[in-house]
Order: C-alpha cells, then sequence, then structure tokens
C-alpha cells in the first residue's frame, strides 16, 4: 500500500510505474477504491491487507491529517513501514513513527543536484 498526499501524486504515479515494473504488486486508492465506496473504510482494508506500507514524505504528506490517519491506521495493525523521502521538509516534522525508520531516498542531494531514481527504486525494490 502506498499511503501519500495527493499534491504528490505525479511522484507517486513514477514510483508505482517503477515498483510495479520491477514486479511488486502495489495497492494504491486512485485505482482500487471504487466510486460509491466507502473510502475510509477501504483504505483501513487495504492497509490491513498490505504486507508494507510505503509512505511518501513530503512537506504535503506530513501535514496532512489523512497521511497521519494511515500511519497511525498501519501502526496499530502491526504493518511494516518504508518511508520515502520525496523532498526536503523544510523543517516540517514526520509522525514520530516514521522519524525511527531509515528513509529510502528519492530527496535531490545536499548539493542540491538530482539523486538517482533507478537507484532510489532500486533500494526501494530491495527494501520490500
Amino acid at each position: 500500500f502506498v499511503s501519500y498526499s495527493r499534491a504528490d501524486e505525479s511522484f507517486v504515479g513514477e514510483l508505482v510505474s517503477g515498483l510495479e515494473l520491477v514486479g511488486i504488486d502495489v495497492t494504491i486508492d486512485i485505482r482500487d477504491i471504487a466510486e460509491g465506496e466507502d473510502w475510509r473504510a477501504r483504505l483501513g482494508s487495504m492497509i490491513e491487507s498490505a504486507d508494507t506500507v510505503v509512505f511518501v514524505l513530503s512537506k504535503n504528506s506530513v501535514s496532512s491529517e489523512m497521511c497521519n490517519w494511515e500511519v497511525e491506521t498501519a501502526v496499530s495493525k502491526g504493518k511494516r513501514l518504508v518511508p520515502v523521502l520525496k523532498e526536503s521538509l523544510d523543517g516540517k516534522a514526520p509522525h514520530a513513527r516514521l522519524s525511527e525508520i531509515h528513509y529510502v531516498r528519492f530527496d535531490p542531494e545536499d548539493d542540491g543536484t538530482s539523486r538517482s531514481f533507478i537507484g532510489a527504486l532500486r533500494a526501494l525494490s530491495d527494501s520490500l
């Protein structure tokens, strides 16, 4: 299951495509919740059935009540969390549980140069 802020949908689309390309089954809200379905209940069941919850850390997601609810739900169900750092959080604090886990880094290097998306995807794939 991938947890993310809708503001990061473009990045998440690339991430999901990459994971599926290397053979990882991905569950994500935008395609796995049907119209007319109780979306919050469905999110809970998607998290419940997931082996791992990949949480995309961004300035948007750390401020999102819904993203924090998804982390709390994953923790309460004993799910493994893998945080993916999309960008600098500019001092915003992630959920306490996420800050305890080593991030898979997709964010730019400290000098501002781009980090390898493929290299980070490989690290995430290996982690999963």
